[in-house]
């Protein structure tokens, strides 16, 4: 690196790369900056560059070189790009048990902050690389325990011993410390930390030999080696044992269904949804054998030599193994790590971490395993995470990433400055290790990249074809994709961290989309393991580039229906384009019998898409599948394109469960009431549980706060979280699939705390997925799973999607905190969730029998609502409708618009301020809060004058759209809705009694909003505003102003103008304004809408998806006429309409 100055306005850095003395240098790359002349410039770790041979003289330029932009392509580069291990050695010295690594020039970024430690031994250190990308260290290592370095260029890794969990997203690489050859079997060697102890507490270590790695079912095996201990205590530790295990990594015929757990799973729905398990984490331990261990001091270190002969049962599945050793519990309290450990606390989430990888066995008469794949794993698809999947491993495997039900992305081929972003297409393989919120664990497969090779093929939309490769694989990446501002892009709760991608030599398989399209990506390769085996990498992989839609439905995603119930077809895309739009439906009973349609249409200019008035009715029970795809190719060539995906449950009709949520807090011993205030839910030291359950009857509230350590009526901590445990109350003890699930619920004594018998006698049995106990089967294969019992559970804000998840009661983690950034959906701010925020909570619990293809099935639907800080009740669950059936009061929801609410309907059919055409259906749908069964009733006024008097009542969970009540609207012009909610019905505290509970509409008058209808002559009106001017860099700051402007036709005669301005939910503004000098304007300002709606995002930046659309009626040459137009923003970011479009 060097900085030269080129004239008296720009000072330049240049990257010199393998300087040597050459008579000419290309700039390959420039960063600058304008600045005046030879003054010392503020770069990231810049030096001052001392030239050790000659000079060179500068003679060529390369002419594409710009200047990078903060937040484009050219910065996500150099924030993502992971060490160059090329240019990396580790050796290791068996005297110190030390590992030296050494750094040359370019190995990592000048001048950069790296993190460098032994995963296993929890030794760390971080240090800064010098200007010219080097750096040397040493760590505590032993051979086969892996070194990961984590290389930053933001400055936010500090050199603190107590790191952050969610400072530690940087990318990185992991290296394996290598394991000497035996002259005899198989060598191996490992580390592990000690289960379930303090994370400072002394790690362990093994090395050895075993026979052989290909075994055959009943096939004796012998190990021999020696576990330490590494501690400076001197105290005896007590003689313990060690145990062998054996866990499935893929089946006989080559199948990958391990390491699951969280987030990754091979386990899914009928509908092909992932079903999350951790049950055993990993899933399905089969046990070898076990053998004492006697200590002995050696060294700063307790060892035990021991030999043991293991037996493979006779019953196994034939397939790849994980050889495992795991135990030492007695142990677990020896001491703490020697003094030259550089410690660090960290959060262990993930038993991996517990366990040593001693090398895979191969079992029986198996197939070469083809790796289960992903790729582009770390891009947000309005966010969706985890990447594609090939067209071979559909049914076979997928993530969860708990924010949303993930779907095949849609990845922007430009970036916001207008230059192409690089996408490097190495497959991720989330089997190898996926980490919640924690630095890596050792993966699954001991890889041999020396052994390794990888092609990839392009075929492009325009017919060509392009060739990546063929070239080896070189390194194991690891990093977690972030926000603009640099931090995790899911702040609380169990979150999808590191997937670790196989990456080859520098920019080998980057590349450069170089139009909008559909591609196909084929790769062809492998890759070895250290003990011999080959391991394919082979897939195909259907890949959309395109600008990105967010797309919306007439209902909320996850929305549970009941039998009979109708699914209004139609669909709302941002920006508002003339989308071609697919939309698929698909049920499925428990016996395995599926229902599926298609639906096909258009949108119109402004984006809405009415279904061409089609309808799904729900006919039996079972569980369904929405699948949405909305694709606009653009005048200027541009695609835009988007998808969405969902589902959950259809109830049985009197169903023998009852689904619920839970009752209190976690953390706590007793089971507690289902209502109460945060005081009622301590659980030690005055302190409440911070992870408030859902509530556990339907319909109820939940009210959270989100000050962490504030104190209130003597407690801490209470309700900062949301944790999204269900459960299921038996309506028949004697029903075969309740005492099935029920046993399968003992199998656990204790669950969050709580003796499991006590649930199940409180109606509030868990369900767990696991292969039942007389079966003997490890239950690791979804094939060895007979009785499936699994919940939906979701938490839905207008426009986000906050936690959607299908999972047992085994899954720890899955609570979202109120800070969240909810994986970069559009229209979510930095702030994450916002006093005045509510959340539709909905879930359905699923008991079935795979075999038998029986099952019963229930639904649930409550609230959530963030309180300001100052509250003086705090966190509480509570019955609706203050206290009018005779139970407790939580007060109202919250307060908009100055006033009260109770209840209200959402709107998601034709909403307010939409814009649709004469001949579109008119479509009353939308959920109610609080989620009951409450009725609705509607009066819609067209231009005219015609009323049309409608309504009906929701379902068991507040849903409401009944299809008779569509009609075509034939009239061009302002129409008004007036609607009103009333609940007559029972509540968790019984009936309400009249004056029964009403509510309305979450707009200005709490009663009406207004739509708009386009007819052949209605004019379009071009919204433009000055945040369209804004570069990416500025989309995240501290904008809470803006202005929006149509200009009315030539010789338009008419003096105001009709300006409705939504957020998701609110209707913000709807008024009549005046018109100016032939210009309608709306002027936002952040801070008088946020008095409005305090969940309005504007203290850190307007963030909320804005639209806003202007209707004027007047005259143009003396004829009437009528002009429309709406815009969309999401926060300060302007989607940019297609030229010509």
């Amino acid at each position: 690196m060097s900085d030269f100055a080129f004239s008296s306005g720009l000072e330049a850095r240049i990257r010199l790369a393998d300087l040597g003395v050459p008579e000419s240098v290309k700039l390959i790359e420039i960063m600058a900056r304008p600045g005046p002349c030879c003054e010392p410039a503020d770069w990231d770790a810049a030096d001052q560059w001392n030239a050790v041979a000659v000079t060179p003289v500068v003679d060529e330029i390369d002419p594409t070189w710009r200047l990078a932009p903060a937040s484009g392509a050219r910065e996500a580069d150099r924030l993502l790009s992971a060490p160059d291990i090329r240019a990396i050695s580790v050796t290791y010295d068996a005297a110190t048990r030390r590992a030296s690594l050494t750094g040359e020039a370019g190995a990592v970024p000048a001048g950069s902050s790296l993190f460098v430690g032994t995963i296993e031994l929890n030794d760390f250190v971080t240090l800064n690389a010098d200007s010219f990308g080097a750096f040397a260290v040493e760590v505590a290592a032993t051979p086969g325990t892996h070194v990961l370095i984590k290389q930053d260029v933001t400055g936010r890794m500090q050199p603190l011993r107590d790191m952050a969990d969610n400072d530690m997203i940087a990318p990185g690489v992991m290296l394996r410390v290598p394991v000497s050859p035996a002259d005899d079997g198989v060598a191996f060697g490992a580390g592990a930390r000690m289960c379930c102890a303090k994370e400072l507490s002394a790690p362990w270590t093994i090395n050895g030999t075993f026979e052989r790695s290909t075994l055959l079912p009943g096939d004796q095996l012998d190990i021999t080696g020696q576990v330490a201990v590494l501690t400076d205590s001197t105290a005896l530790p007590p003689t313990t044992w060690l145990r062998f295990s054996a866990y499935l990594i893929a089946d006989a015929d080559g199948r990958q269904v391990g390491r699951a757990g969280k987030f990754v799973t091979p386990f899914l729905t009928l509908t092909g949804l992932p079903v999350e398990r951790t049950f055993g984490a990993p899933l399905g331990p089969i046990f070898l054998g076990r053998t004492d261990l006697i200590w002995k001091l050696e060294d700063s270190r307790w060892v035990a030599d021991f030999a043991i002969t293991v037996r493979v049962p006779a019953d196994i599945r034939p397939g790849l193994y994980e050889l495992a050793a795991e135990g030492l519990d007695e142990v677990r309290n020896a001491g703490p790590e020697p003094a030259g450990f550089r410690t660090v606390t960290f959060s262990v989430r993930d038993d991996n971490a517990y366990r040593a990888n001693l090398g895979a066995l191969t079992i029986g008469d198996t197939q070469p395993m083809r790796l289960a794949l992903t790729l582009l794993a770390d891009q947000l698809s309005e966010g969706s995470r985890g990447g594609l999947l090939s067209r071979e491993d559909q049914g076979l495997f997928d993530l969860s990433t708990r924010a949303l039900t993930p779907h095949e992305p849609v990845i922007p081929r430009m970036d916001g400055y207008g230059e192409a972003w690089r996408y490097r297409l190495e497959p991720y393989a989330p089997m190898l290790d996926a980490v919640d919120r924690a630095l890596p664990n050792s993966p699954s497969l001991l890889l041999d990249f020396t052994d390794s090779d990888l092609s990839i093929t392009i075929e492009r939309p325009d017919g060509e074809t392009d060739l990546l490769g063929p070239a080896p694989l070189t390194r194991y990446g690891v990093k977690s994709p972030r926000t603009p501002w640099h931090s995790g892009v899911g702040l609380g709760g169990g979150e999808l961290r590191e997937v670790p991608q196989l990456l080859g030599p520098e920019d080998e398989f980057a590349y450069q989309f170089p139009m909008d399209g559909d591609y196909v990506i084929t790769l062809e390769g492998h890759i070895a393991g250290v003990n011999g085996q080959r391991y394919l990498i082979q897939g195909t992989y259907d890949l959309t580039i395109a600008n990105v839609f967010d797309i919306e439905t007439a209902l909320l995603p996850t929305t549970p229906f009941e039998v009979g119930d109708n699914l209004p077809v139609a669909v709302t895309v941002f920006p508002g384009l003339p989308a071609d739009i697919t939309y698929t439906v698909n049920q499925v009973a428990a016996n395995g019998e599926a229902a599926s349609e298609t639906f096909t249409g258009r949108a119109n200019e402004s984006g809405w898409w009415d279904g061409d008035g089609a309808v799904w009715v729900f006919q039996r029970d079972g569980e369904y599948r929405v699948d949405v795809q909305a694709c606009y190719l653009g005048p200027d060539g541009a695609l835009w394109a988007g998808r969405l995906r969902f589902g959950s449950v259809v109830a049985t009709p009197d169903s023998p469960i009852s689904a619920h949520g839970r009752r209190g807090s976690d953390g706590l011993v007793d089971i507690a009431a289902p209502w109460g205030f945060e005081r009622d839910y301590v659980y030690r030291d005055d302190v409440t549980g911070p992870h408030m359950h859902v509530p556990y009857f339907t319909g109820d509230i939940l009210w959270g706060t989100e000050q962490l350590h504030v104190e209130r009526d003597n407690t801490r901590n209470a309700g900062t979280a949301v944790v999204t445990h269900m459960s299921v109350q038996s309506l028949d003890d004697n029903h075969p699939l309740i005492e099935r699930a029920r046993r399968q619920a003992e199998r656990q004594r204790n669950y969050d705390s709580q003796p499991v018998a006590e649930m199940i006698r409180s109606g509030q049995i868990p369900l767990l997925t696991a292969p039942e106990i007389f079966s003997n089967k490890s239950g690791a294969h979804p094939e060895e799973i007979d009785l499936w019992a699994y919940v939906y559970s979701s938490a839905e804000r207008p426009g986000v999607r906050v936690r959607e998840i299908i999972k047992g009661d085994d899954v720890s983690g899955s609570y979202w905190r109120f800070n969240d950034a909810f994986h970069m959906q559009s229209g979510n701010g930095r702030e994450g969730d916002l006093p005045g925020d509510f959340k539709f909570l909905y879930g359905g619990a699923v008991i079935r029998d795979a075999v038998t293809g029986e099952g019963i099935y229930s639904i649930y639907g409550s609230a959530w609502v963030l309180l300001p800080d100052d509250d003086p009740m705090g966190s509480r669950f509570m019955p609706p409708f203050q206290g009018a059936a005779g139970g407790p009061s939580g007060g109202p929801l919250f307060t908009v618009h100055d006033r009260e609410v109770d209840m209200f309907f959402l709107p998601l059919g034709v909403r307010p301020g939409a814009v649709v055409d004469t001949g579109d259906v008119f479509r009353m749908a939308g959920p109610i809060m609080p989620t009951l069964p409450s009725v609705v009733n509607y009066t819609v006024t067209a231009p005219d004058g015609t009323r049309r008097t409608l309504g009906g009542r929701a379902n068991a969970v507040g849903y409401f759209y009944d299809p008779d009540d569509d009609f075509v609207l034939d009239q061009p012009g302002l129409w008004t809705v007036e609607l009103g909610v009333t609940h007559d019905g029972m509540t968790s505290a019984g009936p309400v009694k009249p004056p029964y509970p009403t509510g309305g509409l979450l707009t200005p008058s709490g009663t009406t909003f207004t739509f708009l209808v386009a007819g052949e002559n209605t004019k379009r009106l071009e919204i433009a505003t000055g945040l369209e001017e804004l570069t990416p860099a500025e989309w995240f700051t501290n904008i809470q102003n803006a202005s929006f402007q149509a200009a009315l036709p030539e010789g338009w005669a008419g003096s105001t103008a009709w300006v409705t301005v939504t957020m998701p939910g609110i209707v913000l503004v709807d008024e009549l304004s005046l018109v100016q000098g032939g210009v309608i304007q709306w002027n936002l300002d952040g801070r008088a809408l946020n008095q409005l709606a305090s969940n309005f995002d504007f203290e850190q930046g307007i963030a909320d998806t804005i639209t806003v659309t202007f209707f004027a009626e007047g005259s143009i040459a003396g004829q009437p006429g009528q002009a429309a137009g709406t815009m969309v923003t999401h926060g300060t970011g302007v989607p940019a309409a297609p030229a010509g479009g």
